[in-house]
């Protein structure tokens, strides 16, 4: 994502930071992602190296690296520490997935270390006795991110009181581990109270106030837009200094992050993302010479957030051929801009969705997806892929069979399970549809297309048992589509469900996602529907660290609930398997593996964890008190400086651009991959 915005809109990164302080343009609240502070110091230098666990060690150098970050961007205002909490239940399923891969990578390096080490006889002293360094341990509700989370505190009051920078600088809010929510969502929480004047001071909040997030996760930069911000920029690393000695850089040479300087960081500007997509269309409006000469320019980044989410995002798993590398986001903004004129209006309106401007849109995509398919075919030499959908009989038509009535989550339900719950084929309500985007018919042994081969190899649904099938296929289009909403609404309004997740591994194909308006009972008055949700609550710590760590890192659990992951006779044993396939799905790297392990049950997870906390409460003094403490939540904690406030605090980050380039075009790039 990064990379494509910068390729499209190459004025909106500035790779040098401006020297010394400025008046046009002065940051006045700071937002750290914590994480992406965190696991850098505390992996080694090396890649593949062993660490060895030393906490004071990690935690000295988390917070000089803050002190140099806080330095550096001299914010006036507000810096705001966010440390991952509780994640919603639809992100911790992905967390658990890399959990899994990286527990089991880990120790295929490790075992590979050290028989290098034995060759040459340089094995560490009192190697056995050493711990080592578990990065799974950075989940809320360790013993390592307590110790944490509380020396961040401390020291955070130390520097108020022993550092003049500190002392007469911006105020400090700290958001740790104990409270729920991601780090970056926690930030624009903070933005969207903050608005509303439910902020601890006014100083920390103005419409004309310049933010800067750091981190690198490609979801800051749709957050940041989501917010609609004045003044907002983003803050990282270059990935060239932090891929130093891997990949293509691994020529040059690797630094300590505490030795990175101003030239090692560079800065998106997302104010000037927002006047490049306008420019953008507002140039393509006089190109064609169309009527519609005008546009909401915050209604245009809305649709491009959820078109960005469409490519990936770390809650649902995107349509097959929709692939950025591939030239996916291109063609979707290629196809938006040649239908908008048409539509009369927008895609969506924040966690709303309009279906049938959706459907057309995704009508367009869908045309690229057999030539995908086909292409993936002779890749992998796989002939499945390559099944022609002309195989299949134009007498019958799928899409002219579907829901007469709104299917429920109730029934997506049944339709997602296997087993006599589910309906009998006879029993699925059907109704003719005039839709015929895509001819469909009843596949048998000499008449198969790549769709019936995709849900048969990744989702285990028969093509011969068509009844069914076109059931679940249904079903799963209704899952996809709440999953939409879920992610539209976390972007624009925070988390609607703590309890939501897409329950399957992998999404509907393209092709399936039509009639969509039939999956609604209400619009509102410009044809926008929503989708409702229950708020639900976040899990507790420790049931949380059980939903989302591999058995190999069960010692980060109380012994108590550690045995619910390993002891054979462990009502929850079927949810940590000790080995598991991961499927490449047309991927080359193998963290875009689709990590092949079973969804937690969550209420099944939380009434028997609770049955250990009561009889804990009951007097059994199964937990010790530092692991009670683990599961208690906390608070935000708000630490104002003492000082007189500088007043001309405040550096200039990028150079102040008196009118934004056009975006390099791409109206020629038409093909996915």
């Amino acid at each position: 994502m990064f990379r494509w915005l910068t390729d499209q809109y190459p004025d909106v990164l500035n790779r040098q930071l401006e020297q010394g302080l400025s008046d046009d343009l002065i940051v006045d609240n700071f937002y750290l992602d914590m994480n992406g502070i965190i696991h850098p110091c505390t992996h080694g230098n090396n890649e593949g190296e062993i660490v060895i666990l030393d906490e004071t060690a990690m935690f000295k150098k988390i917070f000089l690296y803050v002190d140099r970050l806080y330095k550096l961007v001299q914010p006036s205002k507000l810096l705001y520490l966010a440390v991952d909490g509780v994640a919603p239940r639809a992100k911790m399923n992905q967390q658990r997935s890399r959990r899994f891969r990286s527990a089991k990578e880990a120790e295929a390096a490790a075992s590979e270390i050290l028989a290098r080490a034995q060759q040459t006889g340089k094995i560490p002293e009192d190697w056995e006795n050493q711990k080592r360094f578990d990065s799974n341990c950075i989940t809320p509700g360790t013993d390592f991110m307590l110790k944490l989370s509380l020396a961040m505190q401390k020291w955070v009051e130390f520097k108020m009181q022993t550092d003049e920078f500190w002392i007469n600088g911006a105020d400090v809010i700290i958001s740790g581990p104990d409270v729920p929510g991601e780090g970056e969502h926690k930030v624009m929480d903070f933005l969207r109270e903050a608005k509303e004047g439910k902020v601890y001071s006014k100083d920390l909040y103005q419409p004309d106030h310049t933010h800067v997030l750091y981190g690198l996760d490609a979801d800051l930069i749709m957050l940041g837009l989501a917010s609609h911000e004045k003044n907002f920029l983003l803050l990282r690393e270059k990935m060239s200094v932090v891929m130093a000695g891997r990949g293509r850089n691994k020529y040059r040479k690797r630094k300590d992050m505490l030795e990175y300087n101003e030239n090692d960081f560079e800065v998106l500007d997302l104010s000037g993302l927002r006047q490049m997509l306008g420019l953008q269309f507002r140039k393509y409006l006089e190109t064609e010479n169309l009527k519609v000469k005008t546009f909401e320019l915050d209604r245009i980044i809305d649709d491009f957030i959820f078109m960005c989410m469409l490519v990936g995002n770390d809650f649902l798993p995107h349509c097959p051929h929709l692939e950025i590398d591939g030239g996916a986001l291109s063609l979707m903004m290629n196809n938006y801009m040649d239908l908008l004129p048409d539509w009369g209006g927008y895609l969506t309106k924040k966690e709303k969705l309009h279906p049938e401007r959706f459907e057309q849109f995704m009508y367009h995509l869908a045309l690229y997806e057999e030539e995908h398919f086909s292409r993936r075919g002779y890749e992998e030499n796989e002939a499945g892929w390559k099944l022609s959908s002309e195989n299949e009989d134009d007498k019958d038509d799928f899409y002219g069979k579907f829901y007469t009535g709104n299917p429920t989550p109730a029934c997506a339900q049944a339709a997602n399970r296997r087993g006599s719950s589910e309906p009998a084929p006879e029993e699925i309500p059907m109704a003719p549809s005039g839709n015929r985007a895509f001819r469909r018919s009843h596949p048998d042994s000499t008449s198969r297309s790549y769709r019936d081969f995709y849900y048969e190899t990744k989702m285990g649904w028969k093509p011969e048992d068509r009844s069914r099938t076109l059931f679940r296929r249904r079903a799963h289009v209704r899952d996809y589509m709440e999953g939409l909403h879920w992610v539209m609404n976390y972007y624009h309004n925070g988390c609607q469900s703590w309890d939501y997740f897409f329950p399957h591994l992998y999404s509907p194909l393209a092709t399936d996602l039509v009639n969509l308006a039939e999956l609604y009972s209400e619009r509102d008055e410009d044809g926008f529907c929503a989708w409702e949700f229950e708020k639900g609550t976040p899990f507790p710590s420790l049931a949380q660290l059980l939903s989302v760590l591999p058995p190999q890192s069960a010692d980060l659990l109380p012994k108590p609930l550690a045995e619910l992951m390993l002891h054979p006779s462990s009502p929850l044993l079927e949810y940590y398997p000790s080995d598991f396939k991961a499927d490449a799905n047309g991927k080359r790297q193998s963290w875009e593996a689709v990590v092949q392990i079973p969804f937690i049950d969550g209420a099944r997870l939380l009434e028997t964890v609770q049955q250990i906390l009561d009889a804990d409460q009951n007097g059994q003094n199964i937990l010790t008190p530092g692991e009670r403490r683990r599961n208690m939540p906390g608070k935000v904690h708000y630490v104002p400086a003492p000082g007189e406030r500088d007043p001309n605090r405040g550096r200039k980050l990028i150079a102040t651009k008196s009118s934004p380039k056009r975006p390099s075009s791409n109206r020629k790039s038409r093909q996915v991959r």
